[in-house]
């Protein structure tokens, strides 16, 4: 895609021009009521006739002159935009299919004897992660925290023997979970060369479309006219006051001013839009089309659900046929044991960690005095 200079004039008039307060030039229009309405409203009359006329003689030649111009690059960008749209649709919904593996209704029950050996194993780590940690850390290892680690350590592993019976399924559990995610990464677009060719071709099409539209004075003419056509529904509702209406028209009148003022700039970049027009003249039979996208990601869908489908069946059949049973009073009790031990561990190294402060703040204020 062509990369456009930007006129740093053009955009450095646009954010400097001041705008000059209206409420206290035109303070004597700030409502419809009064003896002089007539004379308020025959003003603004006037002034909207005179934007009309700015609108009529120096915004719609412009406009009419490249009017199919813009129409064309509109219809063009359009096209990819609502495509880029429809692919985003579906890509989110690919992720949260993958993302949802574990809202499986089998696999909300089945991986619950895993849970408890992963559980189970990571108090353990806890605990001799903490120990080493001692160990490692001189100053925390006092006669207290050693002790406590030696007499806790057998606690901790008291009920190994009970939870080695779910090793073997949290490790094929694990095992196939993690074959499972493999399988559903490869399944992407990104994987599609063709197709994710297409998809770059539309981005760079809808921006470059967007590109041309600013540069070429499109968006200014849209919104120019939009303005205009508020303050006249403003004026004739009555819901506005008059200073404002008149401050409004005001500041359009300059913006159209400025709008002729860089028509030479415009004009420029119209060669730019009728190239863009010629090179994607053929957009509805090159780019992709909806049944192209919606046939890709329904076969991309249909892969993932196949993949979490063969995992769920994987997991429900070795459940079935390798049952173990373990009682819940020693999950109970061992999970509890964990808990209290731990907590309790890092709560003595907390304290150490408060003595040492308290002793190194003491040693520092006599050095003070």
């Amino acid at each position: 895609m062509k990369i456009y200079q930007v006129n740093t004039n053009y955009s450095n008039a646009y954010l400097t021009r001041k705008t000059p307060s209206y409420q206290t030039k035109y303070s004597q229009f700030t409502n419809f009521n009064g003896h002089d309405s007539f004379q308020k409203s025959s003003y603004v009359d006037t002034q909207i006739n005179n934007l009309k006329n700015n609108i009529a003689t120096k915004i719609s030649p412009y406009e009419n002159k490249y009017k199919q111009e813009f129409i064309q690059t509109g219809l063009i960008g359009y096209d990819s935009q609502e495509k880029l749209k429809l692919i985003r649709q579906y890509e989110t919904e690919l992720i949260n299919k993958k993302l949802g593996i574990g809202q499986n209704e089998i696999l909300k029950k089945i991986p619950q004897k895993a849970l408890l050996y992963e559980k189970y194993a990571n108090g353990i780590k806890e605990f001799e992660r903490t120990a080493e940690f001692v160990l490692t850390h001189k100053l925390y290892a006092t006669p207290e925290i050693l002790n406590y680690i030696e007499i806790n350590r057998p606690k901790i592993y008291r009920d190994n023997n009970e939870f080695e019976k779910l090793k073997p399924y949290y490790e094929y559990v694990c095992n196939e979970n993690e074959k499972t995610n493999k399988k559903l990464e490869q399944i992407t677009s990104a994987g599609m060369p063709e197709f994710s060719q297409k998809i770059k071709t539309l981005d760079e099409q809808n921006k470059t479309a967007a590109i041309l539209l600013i540069i070429s004075g499109y968006l200014d003419i849209s919104d120019i006219k939009k303005e205009t056509g508020n303050i006249i529904k403003a004026y004739n509702e009555k819901s506005e006051p008059l200073y404002n209406i008149i401050e409004r028209i005001e500041k359009l009148n300059n913006k159209i001013q400025r709008f002729e003022e860089y028509n030479t700039f415009h004009e420029e970049n119209i060669s730019e839009l009728k190239k863009f027009i010629e090179q994607n003249k053929n957009y509805k039979n090159e780019n992709l089309t909806e049944k192209e996208i919606k046939t890709v990601y329904h076969k991309l869908f249909n892969e993932a659900d196949t993949a979490i489908l063969d995992y769920t069946n994987s997991v429900q059949k070795y459940s079935g046929e390798n049952p173990v049973k373990i009682s819940p009073r020693i999950i109970d009790r061992t999970f509890k044991s964990h808990s209290r031990i731990n907590n309790t561990l890092n709560k003595l190294i907390q304290n150490e960690k408060q003595k040492i402060y308290e002793q190194t703040n003491r040693e520092f204020q006599k050095n003070i005095e």
